[in-house]
């Protein structure tokens, strides 16, 4: 299993940023946590990524979890109050057979790592429509 550390990333308008690491996973369904610690003024505000990790009810494969929170705040002008107006989220899940060999799972993962930044899926991901 990985150590837990920063995750380097871009922001939408392709500036560099780093999700700091909060917490470990300390087993299974518990996530790994991390938060874009510059993106709101309020932690519960910030931009967060969590990775958790479970076996299959059968045993017989582990599902990984990937969870993406981006919030949405307001700041009032007068006022200064900050508003959770919604948060867009993306979650992904994988699932990994234990009876397959490792280049099948090193597969999925190289996979999944390039055709998430595709311009079909991220374009899909902004629009909200699939390509056509």
């Amino acid at each position: 299993m990985p150590a837990q550390a920063a995750i380097p990333a871009q922001n939408g308008l392709g500036q560099s940023v780093v999700f700091s690491p909060l917490s470990p996973a300390s087993g299974d369904k518990v996530p790994a946590m991390y938060r874009l610690e510059d993106s709101a003024k309020f932690p519960a505000h910030r931009h967060s990524v969590e990775v958790s990790s479970r076996p299959t009810a059968s045993r017989t494969a582990r599902i990984v979890s990937v969870l993406v929170k981006v919030p949405y705040v307001t700041v009032d002008p007068d006022t200064s109050e900050h508003t959770l107006k919604g948060t867009a989220t993306m979650k992904c899940e994988y699932i990994a057979p234990q009876n397959v060999p490792q280049s099948v799972i090193d597969d999925l993962a190289t996979y999944m790592a390039h055709v998430s930044g595709n311009d079909q899926v991220l374009g899909a991901v902004k629009t909200g429509f699939a390509a056509r």
